[in-house]
């Protein structure tokens, strides 16, 4: 994926080294070859997409676009987290392009085209915190590479429940919420 270790590069300059190694490793490991390799691939993207730029977050839409959906969703979930990243981000910022990116959260579920956003069945239940309920809230300091990979699966399911509009249960201030608390939590991979 070398548009999307071009897109990790443009970033790396602030992060720390403890980030650039998430970066490094994402590079030399991740893939679209299987589910924990496509996660490790887009580790990055979860870490530095919070804090990047409307031009940076519309970039990463545009190279996950040109992702194809293989018909595994374990490999596609990752992609689609960036995605909720970079509309988050536009939406948040009022960015017209959002509506663009919007139309590709679902790509999956409207036969690899873009549409509107499935919010049945077991988005459903996702939307309604049905994988929330498997992370805890309190992270260990220093936090290990592990723990890393967890906070980052963890604030890859928030960004999707924010970017189907979140539930009753899950509501997008909630979801906001929480979202800082993983953001304060990945302070010591960017530089100050």
């Amino acid at each position: 994926m070398p548009k999307l270790d071009a897109w990790y590069q443009q970033r790396a300059g602030d992060l720390t080294p403890k980030g650039v190694k998430i970066v490094q490793r994402a590079v030399a490991k991740g893939s679209l070859a299987g589910d924990a390799a496509c996660r490790i691939l887009f580790e990055p993207a979860m870490l530095i997409g919070p804090r990047a730029t409307v031009d940076e977050l519309y970039e990463l839409a545009v190279i996950c676009r040109e992702i194809p959906f293989t018909g595994d969703y374990g490999i596609w979930d990752p992609v689609r987290a960036a995605l909720a990243v970079a509309y988050r981000g536009l939406t948040m910022t009022r960015d017209t392009r959002a509506i663009e990116v919007e139309q590709y959260l679902s790509f999956a579920e409207n036969g690899e085209r873009p549409g509107p956003p499935v919010t049945s069945g077991a988005m459903a239940n996702r939307l309604n915190g049905s994988l929330m309920a498997t992370f805890r809230r309190e992270f260990v300091s220093p936090m290990t590479l592990p723990v890393f990979s967890y906070l980052i699966e963890k604030q890859r399911e928030l960004m999707i429940i924010w970017s189907f509009g979140g539930s009753h249960v899950w509501p997008r201030e909630r979801v906001d919420s929480e979202l800082a608390v993983c953001a304060d939590l990945l302070q010591d991979y960017f530089k100050k």
